[in-house]
Formats: structure tokens, sequence, C-alpha cells
């Protein structure tokens, strides 16, 4: 969540500045993108779709082989399977056997959260089943490890297992962890991500440790990028969260961290609503890569704005990922190309869909969708804004931003909005307001 004051007090100052904009009693030329005649369908990339339906391949049989990750050490004995390979990268392992898992995270406050689940600031579970889902060096490692004659231990079904996380991931979480992998798999360099879904014995039987260089935004937790959480029903949060155990002892680790791989600078947006609240959206979001070897764009779109048309600087059709609003819905943006760190891209994706925004009654609209109303990153990605609304004739709009051009035309109110000076987010509010001027003399005539 972000400070409700920032957006109050640009709102408050958006009123303010609403009597001074600039009515029209003849419509301005539109340079809104044109919308392409052909609807795009979602979720056509190859890799993409290998990475949703993916099977299993090689079986490698391992004996106490030791797995560091950050301030974890897993320890296993008994089998793997890997799933197949996608370009060559190979994403993921199910294990059966005897496993442990040592944890002690490298600060105090987390030591502390830690022992609220394990009333110790450690944790040591054992467990007989896990998934792995990678895109670091973690298949080489076990590989180089692996022995030749299996030990006694109890197996399982490894398609099942797998199919078990997929579910949850998909319909109770919510996340796209394919397309996150999708991002390394197309990059040109090498990945960081690791993910553990291990059913314990000791402490939890579904219990996830995840590390990602790009911050664990998924867990509302960036620029943090190593976490320990569990998913039970009756036994769910997140227990540990931490900056790499290196970079508190460079001095490194800090909440102001950049990690994710794009950097807003500029969006322009369209955003047309009718009586219900349903949004019509065009934004024109313009980025600088933060890596090398960018290949896919991630954003944070809500739910049920479901994505028609993307297209880059150009007007090319850009392949998009976006399944059902009701799963893992998240919005991702496959490049032509690689894009190199400081390169800069402009995306236009043009956009539609209910409950962004709701009718909160009595004529006030207000958006549900505060942060990701458009295609955005997080909260807190400074950006410069060009705003254009259109509401209901007989409604008042009210953003961020200073106002500027204001006409009607036909049935919709239009105003257009600009913030030059970089905002967290681009806020606002629709209704019946009435606008009221006063002077200080006024004010001055009141307090007497």
């Amino acid at each position: 969540m972000y400070p409700k004051s920032q957006l109050l007090f640009a709102l408050a100052l958006s009123l303010v500045c609403a009597v001074q904009a600039q009515e029209l009693s003849q419509r301005p030329a539109d340079d809104r993108p044109a919308i392409p005649s052909i609807i795009q369908e979602a979720n056509t990339d190859a890799t993409y779709k290998v990475l949703r339906s993916i099977g299993t391949g090689e079986i490698l049989t391992v004996k106490d082989v030791v797995l560091r990750r950050d301030a974890s050490t897993f320890t296993l004995t008994g089998t793997v399977t890997f799933l197949a390979p996608v370009r060559g990268k190979v994403t993921g392992a199910v294990f059966f056997g005897q496993g442990t898992l040592e944890l002690i995270p490298p600060i105090e406050v987390e030591r502390k959260s830690l022992a609220e689940l394990t009333k110790e600031p450690a944790l040591h579970e054992e467990f007989d089943h896990a998934v792995f889902r990678f895109t670091d060096d973690t298949y080489e490692e076990l590989k180089k490890e692996s022995v030749s004659s299996p030990p006694s231990v109890s197996g399982g079904d490894p398609v099942e297992a797998l199919a078990q996380v997929q579910k949850y991931l998909r319909k109770e979480r919510k996340y796209n962890l394919d397309g996150r992998i999708l991002e390394d798999v197309l990059s040109t360099r090498p990945g960081g991500l690791f993910w553990a879904f291990i059913r314990g014995r000791r402490v939890s039987s579904k219990l996830l440790f995840a590390i990602d260089p790009h911050g664990l935004t998924e867990f509302g937790l960036a620029p943090e990028e190593v976490a320990l959480s569990t998913y039970e029903d009756k036994k769910f949060g997140t227990w540990a969260a931490f900056h790499f155990s290196d970079e508190y002892k460079t001095h490194q680790a800090r909440g102001s961290q950049y990690t994710l791989t794009i950097d807003i600078e500029h969006q322009k947006l369209d955003a047309a609503f009718d009586k219900s609240g349903k949004l019509d959206g065009i934004s024109q979001t313009t980025f600088v890569s933060t890596v090398n070897g960018l290949s896919v764009v991630p954003f944070n779109l809500f739910h049920t704005l479901r994505v028609r048309n993307v297209h880059d600087a150009d007007g090319k059709p850009l392949d998009f990922v976006q399944e059902s609003k009701d799963e893992d819905a998240d919005f991702l943006v496959i490049l032509p190309k690689p894009m190199a760190k400081g390169q800069r891209a402009t995306l236009t994706t043009i956009y539609s869909g209910k409950d962004a925004v709701i009718n909160a009654g009595s004529g006030n609209y207000f958006p549900v969708a505060r942060d990701n109303w458009y295609p955005n990153t997080t909260f807190g990605d400074y950006a410069t804004y060009e705003l254009t609304f259109r509401v209901p004739k007989q409604l008042t709009m009210v953003a961020t931003g200073m106002p500027g051009k204001a006409y009607v035309e036909g049935e919709q109110r239009v105003t257009e909005w600009k913030a030059e000076v970089p905002q967290a987010v681009a806020g606002f509010n629709f209704a019946t307001y009435k606008k009221e001027e006063a002077t200080a003399a006024d004010d001055l005539v009141h307090r007497q």
C-alpha cells in the first residue's frame, strides 16, 4: 500500500487547479494512437507455450547433495526428475527422497520473525518431496553430484507433484511463474531465480522458499530478494524476507534499492469511462532497461483489464502474455530483440475492462486499481505523466498534475492533465463535484 496522503494531496491540488482548466468550445485535434482493426491473441509465443505445458525429462539419483542458496542449505538424497529443457535450459525438478532445509536469516529482525513460526531463530525442516523451479545453475550442480546407483528411498509421481504446484500458482496464488521464468529463458544473460515448494514434516506441509534477483514483487516484498513463506489454509504468511546476505556485509542492503528490470520514465495515458465505470484505455509507456539482455517486459495491470493490442513505437504488433482474469493474469510483453542496459523504448497498450473503477454511489467513482489501472511496475517507480480522461459529461474529473484543456464531445467530458514532476502514481477520481471559488479575503472574513 502507498501513503494515501500523497494521493489526497494531489487530488486536492487538482481540485484547486480545476477552475483554471481551459474550457474549449471546439474539440481539438485527436492525437490518440489508431486502434488496430485486428484484435491480437494473447499467449501465442512458442517458448511460453512450451513452459506453460512443460513435461518431465531426465531422471538422476543424488546422495547427500548440498545446495546452498543464500542463507539456506538444502541437503538431498533421493531421485530428481528434471523438467524438459526449454531452448536448451532446464527450469525445474521434482525431488522424492530424504531432504532437509536449514535457514538462518542474516539479520536479527528476520530471525525474530521466523521464530514466530519455528519457536527458534532458525529453520530446520525435513521433507520427502519438493518441487523446484529455477533459472540459476541448479541443474548443473545436481547433475554434477549425481550417483550411478539409486538409494533405497520412497518415490512418487513427479507429473502429479508438478501439477499440484501449477494449480496452486495459477488458481490460488494467481501468479504466473511461467511468465517470470520466460523472462530468464529468453534473456541473453544467466538467470538467478530459485523457488522451492516443500512438503515439510515438522514446520509446514506447504513451505515456499524463494529467491528472485529482480525483487519479490509478487510477494509484495520488493526490493527484498529472498523470502520464506507458508501457504497452508490455517498457517499462511511470510515469515522471513531479506536482501541477499552478502549485501548486508557490504552495506548495500537498503529499502531504496531498485531491482526491477525496467524503469518507467513517462506515461501518456488516455482513459475513457462509462457510467458503469468500465475503462477503455490506451497507454504509451516509455521505459529504460535496467539490465542487459531484456527480452520480456513485465507490467503490473489489474487482472480484469484485458489487453487488446500491444505494439512498439513503429506500430509493429508484439506478442504478449495474459492468462484468464480469474487465474494468473500477469501481463508481459515479449520484445522482438533483446535490449541493452540503458536502452529506451516506448510500448503502446490498448486495453479495457470493468471492476478496476467502481461507482461508490451518488455519482462518485474511484479506482480500486489505484496503481495498476494502467500498465505499471510498482508504486514508487516515479514517472512523468500526460493524462487524458473521458467521462460522462455530467461528471467532473480531478487527477494528479496540472489541468490543461477541457471540452465536451458528444456525451463525454474530456480533460487533460500533465505532471511534469515525476509522480509515484497517476491518481484520479470523478464525480458530480460542485465547484466553489474562494479568495484569501473570503477566508479572512470567515475567520473573523
